[in-house]
């Protein structure tokens, strides 16, 4: 009998889920906006990324004195894990900004590294700059700070803006880094679980996820011309056999693997959020002269 609880036990530690999410995409009307002084604006794009976890062990690098120049304008701005040293070992997964952007979707634009270097641009203050770069960092992630590389530099101690021929920096940030409950979605959760535990999750468990982004439109002095934030919930449910469903934009790995890195927020969510955005930019940049 000890065995064989102890194989259940072990069945159930090895139990690989996934989850699927209920949601109904439906393609957004056109706009019908002249395009002419719209196309006539460049338009350089930061961020679009999602998150995927890994050992924090892997990733864990970052330019201590690009964020100590940030830190002392603000240090509330921070997470209070982003000053440790580099060198640190944790033996942990953490969520990380993907490799692949979702840049190339966005309607206008192109990825601000296209445009060519002009310099350094000595009208934008550090101020600016620091407040420009904490937008982004505080609200993602520790190797957020990659993608500016090619746009702030650090020389002693001193942030320098590098200029561009660019109208708009468009800064894309999805959220949240894993998922998080409504409080509808906590009830769900607790009720079902009751089912779905003693089945080892071939009874789903069922949740309500909120999920939110913020795109920031910055003219080329970095003053902040526009904010556009979109908030949603989803239902979802978790089991072992999800993964054989059809819809592969609906499902995410809900555990953490070597060979199966889960990844967030679920694609369906980032293709909605991106093209809604697309049309908001559209109408934003038709309206500016």
């Amino acid at each position: 009998m000890i065995k064989f609880k102890f194989l259940i036990l072990i069945l159930f530690l090895h139990c690989h889920t996934y989850r699927y999410y209920f949601h109904n995409s439906k393609p957004l009307v056109e706009n019908n906006t002249n395009l002419a002084n719209t196309q006539q604006k460049k338009v350089g794009l930061v961020g679009f990324y999602k998150y995927i976890y890994l050992p924090s062990t892997r990733y864990y690098e970052f330019d201590l004195d690009f964020l100590r120049v940030f830190y002392k304008y603000n240090p509330l701005a921070f997470k209070a894990d982003l000053i440790r040293d580099k060198t640190q070992v944790i033996h942990t997964y953490e969520p990380y900004l993907a490799k692949e952007s979702e840049k190339k979707k966005v309607r206008f634009g192109n990825d601000y590294k296209e445009f060519t270097e002009q310099g350094f641009d000595e009208g934008v203050t550090e101020k600016k700059i620091a407040f420009f770069a904490m937008e982004y960092l505080a609200d993602t992630n520790r190797n957020a700070q990659t993608e500016f590389s090619n746009m702030i530099k650090v020389k002693s101690k001193d942030a320098k803006f590098i200029k561009r021929d660019i109208d708009y920096y468009v800064v894309g940030i999805f959220n949240p880094s894993s998922p998080e409950s409504t409080n509808l979605g906590i009830l769900a959760k607790t009720i079902s679980s009751l089912l779905s535990i003693p089945t080892f999750l071939t009874i789903p468990f069922l949740d309500r996820e909120s999920m939110y982004s913020r795109f920031l439109i910055y003219d080329n002095k970095l003053n902040l011309k526009k904010e556009f934030r979109y908030e949603d919930s989803y239902w979802s449910m978790n089991a072992w056999w999800i993964k054989h469903l059809g819809n592969k934009k609906n499902i995410v790995n809900a555990d953490i693997t070597e060979l199966d890195i889960p990844s967030y927020p679920p694609q369906f969510y980032l293709d909605k959020e991106v093209e809604i955005f697309s049309k908001d930019l559209e109408d934003f940049l038709h309206a500016e002269k």
